[in-house]
């Protein structure tokens, strides 16, 4: 007889053959139901007695009857039965979750709250989704999806290689970024030429912002003091608290500060730079997987929601 300790959650043939006779009182009725010899089922409950070393039934004349210990122990396998069932039916709904790996690359502006509420709700649907997020300027992003180093991307603007798919947008509007005290911290909006004459704080050419400013910059045919270039969009955050420089930025990239009082963001008057938006982009070469397909489905509702 298999061992019996532990009683395994795979029922085996002897409990089936103990239940049935506790279900009908005899073994022949047990014999026709389960399709087994009475000698055999018999041979199995006896077994059964020897290893717990007590009766489980009274033999009468008219058959078997549960005693006291066959009573207990049927009551733990019908307990048991209730919670193998349950534990199936969750074990069930943890193989359909999704496995995988999905790799995004994303500008740096969406951390702060994008990026942030979707690794924390999609690792919760999705734990057996492995990630890989690379924060990288927008050109950058899009090279990676485009090469398949990246399953998706978020990019400032729209998608600048036309073998690239936009799967969702989320405006954000690009503002004056200054210190509390900075003496343009009272304009409720501004242009990019009231910025001539301070210091500014920019990202890199491979930034979608940088990119943008400087065509505003130049169809208005101004030049901005560019103290200092970084590829850290953090970094531009605390210049601007500092007071060292001005910066542009989309205004939840800074919202802890401004809300902290760190930072004012001041509305630029700009049609192009009031439109400017983030972009959820994926090759347009291959469809993707179904955990990279799940993440498009949660960024999109997160998106729409901001």
């Amino acid at each position: 007889m298999e061992s019996m300790k532990g009683l395994p959650m795979i029922e085996t043939a002897v409990l089936r053959y103990f239940r049935e006779v506790a279900r009908t009182g005899s073994l022949t009725a047990a014999s026709e139901t389960l399709g087994v010899a009475t000698s055999a089922i018999s041979r199995q409950v006896r077994m059964l007695e020897d290893h717990f070393g007590a009766r489980l039934f009274s033999r009468e004349a008219r058959g078997m009857r549960l005693n006291a210990a066959g009573t207990l122990l049927l009551e733990f396998l019908s307990r048991q039965a209730e919670e193998t069932a349950d534990f199936r039916a969750r074990f069930d709904e943890y193989l359909k979750l999704p496995r995988g790996h999905v790799r995004i690359a994303a500008i740096e502006g969406v951390i702060p709250r994008l990026l942030s509420e979707f690794t924390k709700a999609f690792h919760r649907a999705n734990p057996q989704v492995r990630m890989s997020l690379a924060i990288v300027g927008s050109n950058a992003a899009a090279d990676m999806v485009a090469e398949q180093q990246a399953d998706l991307g978020l990019l400032f603007g729209p998608a600048p290689r036309g073998d690239l798919i936009e799967l969702a947008f989320m405006r954000q509007p690009l503002y004056l970024v200054v210190s509390a005290t900075h003496p343009l911290a009272r304009s409720k909006s501004c242009s990019v030429a009231e910025a001539v004459g301070y210091p500014v704080v920019m990202p890199d050419r491979s930034f979608g912002i940088r990119q943008e400013i400087d065509r505003v910059a130049a169809l208005s045919g101004i030049q901005l003091d560019l103290a200092m270039e970084t590829n850290s969009i953090a970094l531009m955050r605390q210049i601007a608290v500092n007071g060292v420089a001005v910066t542009f930025l989309p205004r939840h990239a800074v919202l802890d500060e401004v809300e902290a009082g760190a930072l004012t963001t001041v509305a630029l008057r700009e049609r192009r730079l009031s439109k400017t938006k983030i972009t959820l982009v994926r090759s347009a070469a291959r469809p993707l997987a179904p955990a990279a397909q799940r993440a498009v489905s949660l960024l999109r509702s997160l998106m729409t929601a901001h």
